[in-house]
């Protein structure tokens, strides 16, 4: 859970602060809400591995377009009408994670949500964090669970994605972020979100999305 560097641009002159610079003055790695979007794939997949959802990696999934209220969702760009999970998180498929999340159902993975900390402030020693945009809405209805599978239709800060993805990676355990040196064997036990056989797949898997 140790923070290594932390950035936040623009920056400012503290030693003279315009009236210009005042949107920067806030930490934007804890306090600069936003639906990250796309990023969040990753996660829903490890979910749906975890639960049983996704269990043969070269299966392919329906990939076309989907109709769901009065909108229509679609990839960005049409790679086919079929994609394995693989091809679907290098491509960054809207269409795919969405079938995922809904094969998952609204709460299982509202539930990964909720262990990953997305509808509180991330607990790191600074002040300045933020309040998550959480759906309030429960149980999730399929737009809110599906929009969500590919990281719409909530607001977290980007510390809230660096804790979920060391979780993801690091075999499985949720730790909150820390700004201190953690000595070894002195880490938090934290809280198991993802199998650990499932944390390797993921890094085999974001492997594969780099290649």
């Amino acid at each position: 859970g140790e923070v290594m560097a932390m950035t936040s641009l623009p920056d400012f002159n503290p030693n003279k602060v315009s009236q210009d610079d005042a949107k920067n003055i806030g930490n934007r790695v804890t306090y600069l809400r936003g639906e990250l979007g796309s990023v969040f794939k990753p996660l829903t997949v490890a979910a749906g591995i975890d639960a049983g959802v996704i269990t043969d990696l070269p299966r392919r999934w329906d990939a076309r377009p989907i109709e769901l209220g009065n909108k229509t969702f679609k990839d960005f760009e049409d790679k086919g009408d079929a994609l394995t999970i693989p091809e679907a998180l290098a491509y960054s498929s809207n269409t795919v994670t969405m079938r995922v999340g809904e094969k998952l159902g609204a709460e299982r993975l509202r539930r990964v949500w909720l262990d990953l900390g997305m509808d509180k402030p991330v607990d790191i020693e600074i002040k300045g964090t933020s309040e998550p945009i959480f759906p309030e809405d429960d149980p999730w209805t399929p737009m809110t669970t599906q929009v969500a599978a590919f990281g719409h239709g909530f607001n977290v800060t980007p510390l809230h994605l660096a804790n979920a993805y060391a979780a993801m990676v690091n075999g499985g355990t949720f730790r909150s972020a820390t700004l201190k040196k953690v000595e070894p064997g002195k880490a938090r036990s934290g809280t198991r979100v993802f199998k650990a056989s499932t944390s390797q797949k993921m890094r085999q898997l974001l492997r594969l999305v780099v290649k």
